[in-house]
């Protein structure tokens, strides 16, 4: 199985893999399936935390960070190509955010063509952001869920 990661699955898979669900956890630790993020995250994360939502302890860089996490995690990261551009432009009204089209129009566009929803799923949180989670929730409010992405 193919699972793109948005934003905060990523974010919470290199920093604080405790804010993810058993069936998150699970899927991304099988070696049988492979795990794609979006370009887009990089940006997200990086403004995210020079806006001061997040923080991340990374003493030589989050670009030092990010490859770190990409390959202690065997993450490939998707480039944003013209089709994908155009993709997200041409989702529904389903989500306002930009970097949210990119994720949702780069799973699409890299692996469903040709494959059934089956084969191709997206890990994502329910939750808005990384910073939105509560440290004493930590229990209750393991916001993933596995879900296929919609069809064309």
């Amino acid at each position: 199985m193919k699972y793109v990661l948005d934003t905060c699955t990523y974010f919470w898979l290199v920093d604080d893999q405790t804010k993810l669900s058993d069936p998150a956890l699970a899927a991304m630790g099988d070696a049988n399936n492979s795990l794609h993020l979006s370009a887009i995250t990089v940006t997200e994360i990086h403004r995210l935390v020079r806006k001061g939502k997040i923080s991340i302890h990374a003493p030589n860089g989050l670009e030092e960070w990010f490859h770190k996490g990409l390959t202690q995690h065997r993450v490939t990261c998707e480039p944003i190509t013209l089709a994908i551009a155009h993709a997200a432009e041409m989702l529904p009204a389903i989500h306002n955010d930009p970097a949210d089209r990119f994720i949702l129009a780069t799973a699409k566009q890299r692996f469903s063509p040709g494959e059934s929803s089956r084969q191709t799923q997206s890990c994502r949180s329910t939750r808005a952001s990384p910073s939105s989670a509560d440290a004493n929730d930590r229990g209750s409010n393991k916001g993933f869920s596995l879900a296929p992405p919609s069809e064309p």
